[in-house]
C-alpha cells in the first residue's frame, strides 16, 4: 500500500496552498504532498517539504489526520499513479510570526497564496478536502476516516474525530490495562519506579527514550494523558527546563522538549488513556495500578452473593412467613441484604433480585454510588470494602 504524506503549512490561521503540475494531482491544489516510502510520517514531510521550504523541524510537526482512500475505477490515473488503495497522514506544521518563510516553485508543484477560514479553493482541490479541512486547520481536531472515490467524484465516507488522549500514533495505542514506563535508567526516580513495577509483578513495556525520543505528536498525547489523571497538570510541569520564558504557550513548551528530549520530566508511566509521574514517589504513579481496586467486584465477594441469594429463592422466596421456609420448617436467620440507593425514575432490581446482584449493581451505577461502597455490608454480613 502507497503511504502519502500532505504537510499544511499554517501561518496567522492561513494555509499555505499550491497547484500540481504532474502525477496523480495534476491540475489540483492541495498542500505539500508527496510520499517518503520506508520513512515515518515526520521524517517524509520534512523530505517532501526540503526543495520548496528548504530544512523543516519534524519535531515541530502534529499529526492530526490519518485517512484511508479507495478509488473503484481502477482505470483511474490516480489509481494507476497510487493504487486502488492508499492511506495519507495529514501534518500541521506552524509558522510563527518571526520567521521568514520562501517558499520556492518547482515543475511540479507551484504555491498559490496562503488561505484563511472560507477563503479555500475547495472547487480546486480533491473532493474529501472539503469535508475536514477546516476541522483540522481552525478547530485543531484530530480526525480519523476513509474516503471512496470514483474517479475524481467522491462517493462515501465515513470521519470520527479521535481524542487527545487516544491520538494518532500507533506507538501510543494502548489497550485500557497496558502500562508503558517511559524512563531514563540513569534516573534514580526512574529505578524506583521500576523497582515498584518489578515488585508488584506488574507487566509493562519501557521505552527509553533518550534512545527512542518522543515526537511532538506523542508528547502531546502523553501530556494529555496527564491532564487526564490530574486537570491542574501543565507542560511547564513535564519540563526539568528552569529557564522556560513565561510567555512560552503549551505548545511552544512541548516543540521545546521534542527539540530536546534531555529535558522531559521523568519517569512517567502511562496506562491506557492516563498517565503520572513517579516523583517525587514511585507510589505516585504506581497508584494508576490501584485506581479502580476499591470498585473491582472479586469473584469471591460474588459467590457469597450468588450463595446467599440460593439460599432465598429456594427455601424463603418472597411472600413466605417470616421464620418459616416454604416447606414449613423454621428457618436459620436471614442475613441482611445490600440496601442500595435508588435514583430517581429508575427501578431497581426486584426483591429477589437484590442479594445476588447487589455487587454487579453498585458496579453499574458506580457514579451514584461511590458514597455507599465503602460503608454497605455484604449479604453474608461481611464488609464489602
Amino acid at each position: 500500500m502507497t503511504f502519502l504524506v500532505q504537510t499544511l503549512l499554517v501561518r496567522q490561521h492561513k494555509v499555505l496552498l499550491g497547484r500540481w503540475h504532474t502525477g496523480a494531482f495534476k491540475g489540483r491544489v492541495t498542500g505539500l504532498l508527496g510520499s517518503a516510502p520506508g520513512a515515518s510520517p515526520e521524517v517524509a514531510a520534512t523530505r517532501i517539504c526540503r526543495p520548496h521550504l528548504g530544512p523543516v523541524e519534524a519535531q515541530r510537526l502534529r499529526r492530526r489526520g490519518i485517512f484511508q482512500f479507495e478509488e473503484q475505477d481502477e482505470k483511474h490515473e490516480s489509481a494507476v499513479a497510487l493504487g486502488a488503495q492508499y492511506q495519507e497522514y495529514q501534518l500541521v506544521y506552524r509558522v510563527y510570526d518571526n520567521e521568514n518563510v520562501e517558499v520556492v516553485a518547482t515543475d511540479d508543484y507551484e504555491p498559490i497564496g496562503w488561505f484563511g477560514q472560507g477563503e479555500i479553493p475547495f472547487d480546486q482541490m480533491p473532493e474529501d478536502d472539503a469535508v475536514w479541512y477546516e476541522r483540522v486547520l481552525f478547530k485543531d481536531h484530530r480526525l480519523r476516516g476513509t474516503f471512496s472515490f470514483q474517479g475524481t467524484s467522491l462517493v462515501k465516507h465515513t470521519l470520527e474525530q479521535v481524542s487527545a488522549e487516544e491520538g494518532l500514533c500507533e506507538s501510543l495505542n494502548q489497550n485500557v490495562e497496558d502500562l508503558l514506563l517511559l524512563h531514563n535508567p540513569d534516573c534514580s526516580k526512574s529505578r524506583a519506579l521500576k523497582e515498584a513495577l518489578d515488585g508488584s509483578r506488574s507487566t509493562y513495556t519501557e521505552r527509553l527514550y533518550l534512545e527512542e525520543p518522543l515526537t511532538l505528536s506523542e508528547l502531546e498525547i502523553i501530556l494529555a494523558r496527564l491532564k487526564a489523571d490530574d486537570a491542574s497538570f501543565t507542560a511547564r510541569a513535564l519540563s526539568r527546563d528552569q529557564h522556560l520564558s513565561e510567555e512560552m504557550t503549551e505548545d511552544q513548551i512541548l516543540e521545546a522538549l521534542a527539540s530536546d528530549i534531555r529535558k522531559l520530566q521523568r519517569p512517567v508511566l502511562v496506562k491506557g488513556h492516563r498517565a503520572a509521574l513517579g516523583r517525587p514517589k514511585a507510589e505516585d504513579a504506581t497508584r494508576l495500578l490501584r485506581l479502580d481496586e476499591a470498585h473491582r467486584v472479586k469473584p469471591a465477594e460474588l459467590g457469597r452473593a450468588s450463595r446467599c441469594a440460593g439460599k432465598e429463592r429456594c427455601g424463603n422466596p418472597v411472600g413466605a412467613v417470616s421464620g418459616e421456609t416454604s416447606r414449613g420448617k423454621p428457618a436459620s436467620p436471614e442475613p441482611p441484604a445490600v440496601q442500595a440507593p435508588v435514583e430517581a425514575g429508575w427501578e431497581p432490581f426486584t426483591q429477589a433480585e437484590k442479594v445476588c446482584n447487589a455487587y454487579t449493581w453498585r458496579r453499574r451505577r458506580l457514579g451514584m454510588l461511590q458514597s455507599a461502597t465503602s460503608s454497605t455490608e455484604g449479604p453474608c454480613g461481611r464488609s464489602s470494602a
